[in-house]
């Protein structure tokens, strides 16, 4: 528990003893036990829907890869989470703690169509678009990101582009760059840098 981050984690129920390594990919609906804790390595393929709450920690890395799913988890996470192949972020409430990232660029959902979604994104750290588009809001919560939202990842990519959807609030504390702030009204999206974009011409 030496990361401050670690403290404030809303879905800590309970400390599991063992470390989760290399699960084999289910098929169909995953129900991660509340307060699951993955401190090693876990992977989750197939069509596996994952539900419930997730603390990955810092020497924690969770993949997700073909079709599998996030579904509505609440996502914590201050280590390494990678969406791969056609797997989705769905309508997962994801919240980075210290310098934990999540890597959308290895993602090509829908079918190639490279245009992925997540309920919200919130917290520090780094998330990593590569060249595909990230739909977040669904969940209609208001958050802030005050780490970065960028191109490349392990997958590598540019022109990655945020869209913003549902009735809740995405503050973003450090700038994003203008093909990123683009959203559906009327949903907010702001940072500090908002009003000097809104003069500026939007790059499509």
């Amino acid at each position: 528990m030496g990361d401050p981050g670690l403290r404030k984690w809303p879905c800590l129920c309970s400390l599991l003893a063992s470390t989760f390594l290399a699960v084999p990919a289910p098929a169909g609906a995953c129900t991660v036990p509340p307060g699951t804790n993955n401190f090693g390595s876990i992977t989750f393929g197939g069509t596996s829907t994952l539900s419930n709450c997730f603390n990955n920690f810092p020497t924690g890395t969770l993949t997700l890869r073909t079709n599998a799913s996030a579904g509505n988890v609440v996502l914590d996470n201050s280590g390494k989470v990678f969406f791969q192949g056609n797997s989705t972020g769905a309508n997962a409430t994801i919240t980075n703690f210290g310098v934990g990232f999540v890597d959308f660029s290895a993602t090509t959902f829908p079918s190639g169509g490279r245009a992925n979604s997540a309920g919200s994104i919130a917290g520090p750290g780094t998330f990593f678009l590569g060249a595909n588009q990230l739909t977040v809001g669904g969940n209609n919560l208001s958050t802030t990101v005050s780490g970065t939202i960028q191109d490349g990842g392990a997958a590598g990519g540019t022109g990655g582009s945020l869209v913003k959807v549902g009735t809740g609030t995405l503050t973003s504390r450090a700038p994003i760059p203008i093909r990123a702030a683009r959203q559906s009204a009327p949903a907010p999206c702001s940072s500090a840098t908002a009003a000097r974009r809104a003069r500026s011409p939007t790059r499509r």
